[in-house]
């Protein structure tokens, strides 16, 4: 489980790189709608994605996840669901909690 503290007015992208033998195919999301986010768009990389330390990941092997909103003092889960080339499904489940910096 991953835990961020997102600004509820800020609308941002989450790269969340998955270390999967082969490449993911298509990803699904659900949300426990508790706290107010929206998630604008949910799928797997098109293009590679260069990590903050420089390791670059290719096409297929990260979840790209927009959201926006959120209710300050709630928190929110939204659970991807991901299906790799091979078959293999696995979930991650991100737990959001929301915050005012002005």
């Amino acid at each position: 489980m991953i835990y961020i503290t997102k600004d509820v007015n800020e609308t941002l992208d989450y790269v969340f790189i998955r270390n999967v033998e082969d490449n993911i195919v298509s990803v699904a999301y659900t949300q426990d709608n508790l706290g107010g986010l929206v998630v604008s768009d949910c799928e797997v990389n098109q293009s590679t994605v260069t990590t903050s330390d420089g390791v670059v990941y290719p096409a297929g092997r990260a979840i790209v996840l927009w959201v926006s909103g959120g209710t300050v003092g709630q928190k929110e889960k939204v659970t991807m669901t991901y299906t790799t080339t091979a078959g293999r499904i696995r979930d991650e489940v991100v737990v959001f909690s929301f915050v005012q910096d002005n």
